[in-house]
């Protein structure tokens, strides 16, 4: 018996030792044996403290600040304004829907722009009567009746223009498709949809509504097919060269359709704060002072990396001595500054 006292001494001592070298790089593993029993005695090392990088300080965000000449009057797309300070913010809030660049129109919200190869294009025979609303010779709308100079179906040039005499005459109608993209989204989050460019039309359709009335006078219909497509349909007599650009450019149906378009003219949500399907939405709006935009989180271009900056200041400023004075301060300042 005091023999086996000496082996669990020793085993007691070799445990002592191995904790209080607890500083090892590697598990220790030492076995004693005392007939008839096996002990075995495991050290293992305290973890060494893990080195926690200091936080990262974010990146100062992009700022590109435009001197405007004037203050736009509205943002709303059918508000009738011709100020130029009002079409260059609108740009950053509406891309298209057709743009126009190096001499050539491309499109933005639409698959492609309509064309007669792709059957987009239908240019249809059919008669007109007395009392009909057509397109004259001279291009201009008007009711029928006799003496009323017209295109016959396949006219084209003033020597094969006839008088209306009363009888029913064959003119052409030009009907024209235009299929919107599935993946161009409302900066609150809903899908741009046909029926928001139909419901646009409408708008503009409106007495109440004010601007060019050109094509929405010369427009026989223009409605939703589906979720994507919309057909416009032209009055006989309008044959357009640029019937690609046909297309009414939409309004958030879900969140106007219950106003009239009298109200439409005086709201905020359509004056000052619109919804748009652009790279930028309205964050604030200092009358006299300035616009700030910031990104729109549902801009269907954003996986291109677009937009390059990530807020927009245009600064109100009365002519080019202004202008001239704001551009020695800094872009970085504070929009008020």
């Amino acid at each position: 018996m005091p023999r086996n006292r000496r082996y669990v001494c020793f085993v007691f001592t070799v445990v002592f030792l191995l904790f209080a070298g607890g500083c090892a790089s590697q598990i220790v593993t030492v076995t004693v044996t005392t007939p008839p029993e096996t002990v075995v005695v495991t050290a293992t090392p305290f973890p060494s403290p893990l080195l926690v990088p200091p936080p990262s300080t974010p990146p100062e965000p992009k700022v590109l600040t435009i001197c405007l000449v004037g203050e736009p009057d509205t943002l709303y797309l059918y508000g009738g304004s011709r100020l130029d300070a009002t079409r260059h913010v609108m740009e950053a809030l509406y891309d298209g829907p057709i743009d126009y660049r190096n001499y050539a129109y491309r499109p933005v919200i639409l698959e492609k722009l309509p064309s007669v190869a792709d059957f987009d294009v239908v240019k249809r025979a059919m008669f007109v009567r007395q009392g009909d609303v057509v397109v004259d010779a001279t291009g201009e709308v008007v009711e029928l009746t006799e003496g009323v100079r017209i295109r016959p179906f396949g006219c084209r040039a003033e020597d094969c223009t006839v008088e209306f005499e009363g009888e029913a005459v064959v003119m052409e109608r030009m009907e024209v498709s235009f299929v919107l993209r599935d993946d161009v989204i409302w900066s609150d989050g809903e899908p741009v949809t046909a029926a928001d460019s139909a419901f646009a039309f409408q708008v503009a359709s409106d007495p109440a509504t004010p601007g060019s009335r050109y094509l929405v006078e010369r427009t026989a219909s223009y409605q939703a097919l589906g979720d994507w497509r919309v057909k416009w349909v032209g009055l006989p007599g309008f044959v357009s060269a640029t019937y690609f650009t046909n297309f009414f450019a939409p309004l958030p149906r879900h969140q106007l359709q219950d106003r009239s378009p009298a109200a439409l003219l005086q709201a905020d949500e359509t004056r000052r704060y619109p919804l748009g399907w652009g790279p930028f939405v309205v964050e604030e709006w200092v009358p006299g002072k300035y616009i700030t935009l910031t990104r729109n989180p549902h801009y269907f271009r954003a996986d291109e990396g677009l937009p390059y900056v990530d807020r927009v200041v245009f600064r109100f400023t009365s002519g080019a001595p202004e202008v001239n004075r704001n551009t020695t301060r800094s872009t970085y300042g504070s929009p008020s500054s």
